[in-house]
């Protein structure tokens, strides 16, 4: 049955009850449970005609807003993980997920959510701008590898462990085969990089090129002498 016709079947239902039929009536004519009846009489008594219409099933409530406290927690964590990674201190990772971490150590409650915390981030102007111009086209040399042992990416993937410690996971993989290794280490110094990249040799061979991140453990950086280059 169609909207239409439900909203017409509703409409006699009114017009018989209005008219001084009783409800259990109205149920036996038009094949309906007196509950249904009763349903419809006091939506039409509460709105009117227009009550007839379906109502939208959408919740009325969108999830929780947070606090001010939790805001004020979460614009903090933010702003302490940008000092440490200007700092130098622990990993440069300072998105939601890293505040959420910071959150739970401190034991806020409720909890936010990661799209909560990108949200009052935003809100808060802590987050960086993405560019609105267009930026000229820049093409770079792309390696083109068809067998194993051609190249090999290398990179540094930021983990927080339980509790808040970060640590630091150097990851390694074959681009042909598909061939992973992977260490964590407790820093990202350029010694730790080195030793990733004997174990790396060790394990998966030594490929013809290996490509690095372009952190400064594997850069070269701009502080330090002697590190890997």
């Amino acid at each position: 049955m169609s909207t239409k016709d439900l909203v017409k079947e509703r409409e006699q239902a009114i017009h018989a009850l209005r008219s001084g039929k009783s409800v259990k009536e109205v149920a036996v004519t038009l094949n309906r449970h007196p509950n249904w009846v009763r349903k419809w009489w006091k939506r039409y008594q509460e709105k009117g005609w227009s009550g007839l219409q379906d109502q939208s099933k959408a919740p009325k409530r969108h999830g929780r807003k947070l606090t001010t406290v939790v805001k004020q927690a979460i614009c903090q964590a933010r702003s302490e993980l940008e000092a440490e990674a200007a700092r130098g201190e622990g990993l440069k990772y300072i998105g939601a997920p890293a505040v959420r971490t910071k959150l739970k150590a401190r034991k806020i409650k409720p909890l936010p959510s990661i799209s909560s915390i990108e949200r009052t981030m935003r809100a808060y102007d802590l987050t960086k701008k993405r560019k609105t111009q267009e930026e000229p086209s820049i093409k770079y040399p792309h390696l083109k590898p068809s067998a194993p042992h051609q190249l090999c990416q290398v990179d540094i993937v930021p983990h927080f462990l339980s509790g808040g410690k970060r640590i630091a996971c150097f990851n390694a993989l074959d681009v042909i085969s598909r061939y992973p290794s992977g260490q964590a280490f407790s820093q990202r110094r350029s010694k730790d990089a080195a030793a990733f990249l004997v174990h790396v040799w060790q394990e998966i061979g030594v490929a013809r090129y290996t490509q690095l991140d372009n952190e400064g453990c594997f850069s070269g950086g701009a502080t330090h002498k002697y590190v890997l280059g």
